[in-house]
């Protein structure tokens, strides 16, 4: 049945709903991160479910600020911590707070293991400011 379908889409016959065309794209504006001395400011996105909090700093501003490895100095929603940037969690241990860049591409700041945006308090639209420490 499913070949028949895929077959009569090939051949440019009727949908039936499958396969529509998206017409009214959205394009997302998430602001722009500011240049600071050593760094970026920008603004909380939004968290996943395990926590990790999504910031509208890109991946192509963060590998021309930093390397991986190199120590931030990273301020958001008031707590002021000194963390690691990173590839991968495993690179940190438990319960250390870490940045890297998250599956969506931008910088993300996280907790091994725990619950950043719930311990850190964060909500979408709060500053973060991240520079090279």
């Amino acid at each position: 049945m499913v070949g028949n379908r895929l077959r009569a889409l090939r051949e440019g016959g009727p949908r039936n709903g499958v396969l529509t065309a998206i017409e009214d794209f959205v394009d997302l504006d998430f602001g722009t991160p500011k240049r600071i001395d050593k760094g970026y400011e920008g603004t909380v996105i939004t968290y996943d479910r395990f926590g990790n909090v999504v910031t509208n700093v890109p991946r192509s501003l963060v590998e021309t600020a930093w390397k991986v490895g190199t120590r931030l100095n990273v301020t958001i929603h008031g707590y002021e911590m000194s963390l690691k940037f990173v590839k991968t969690y495993g690179e940190v241990d438990m319960g250390e707070y870490l940045a890297m860049i998250s599956s969506s591409g931008f910088l993300e700041i996280a907790r091994r293991e725990a619950n950043a945006a719930e311990q850190l308090g964060v909500v979408p639209g709060a500053s973060v400011v991240a520079t090279k420490a």
